[in-house]
């Protein structure tokens, strides 16, 4: 009988230790065949995203704005910045221009360009579309945009001679202009004309 009884308690310990109770439980993130977290236990399954962020919802061409793609995996367990990956910028009706078509993504899995108008003529609403890809999937994030057309003004001309009587301009002689206006950006240049008298008398160039 008490052989029995001993049979019987390692039986029940046997049963509790295959049951298992120890070692903390986890939970493991992944993404399209990768984790992004582990610890043993459930695995849960993260998503990529790309947030855009716009310094401003206005674009002229004399306020260019920064455009801020923000690429991410998440889950309910956790949110993960993407480094290192390339994220292409464009405008679903074109009337915008970037510093680059694209940027690559830092340790906070943020990249960044500038935004400008195609033309300092240019007005009405658009579009930027931010795309890249997370282990082999598209992914892609947007964000709206208005453009106000700039009227561009000279605000200076000087030159270096010729333009006092003490200051003259010799035969043959060279000088430079100088020319500043407002309105403008280098990422959307305006057509600048000048001309003279000597000029259209064909005794002069510019």
């Amino acid at each position: 009988m008490t052989m029995f009884k001993r049979f019987v308690s390692m039986l029940a310990l046997l049963a509790l230790a295959s049951c298992g109770g120890g070692g903390g439980a986890g939970t493991s993130v992944f993404n399209k065949g990768g984790s992004i977290s582990s610890g043993g236990g459930t695995s849960v399954t993260a998503t990529p995203a790309v947030a855009v962020a716009l310094s401003s919802s206005t674009v002229t061409s004399a306020s260019p704005v920064t455009v801020t793609a923000t690429v991410t995996l998440a889950s309910t367990a956790v949110t993960t910045p993407v480094a290192g990956v390339v994220v292409n910028f464009s405008t679903t009706a074109g009337l915008g221009v970037f510093s680059a078509n694209s940027a690559l993504t830092n340790s906070a899995g943020v990249a960044t360009v500038t935004l400008s108008p195609k033309s300092a003529s240019s007005s009405g609403a658009d579009t930027v579309v931010a795309a890249t890809t997370v282990n082999a999937g598209a992914v892609s994030g947007s964000a709206g945009f208005s453009l106000q057309a700039t009227s561009a003004s000279i605000t200076g001309f000087t030159t270096l001679a010729g333009d006092t009587a003490a200051n003259k301009l010799s035969a043959y002689g060279q000088t430079v202009l100088t020319v500043g206006l407002s309105g403008v950006s280098a990422a959307a240049p305006v057509t600048l004309s000048i001309n003279s008298a000597c000029v259209t008398k064909g005794k002069a160039t510019i």
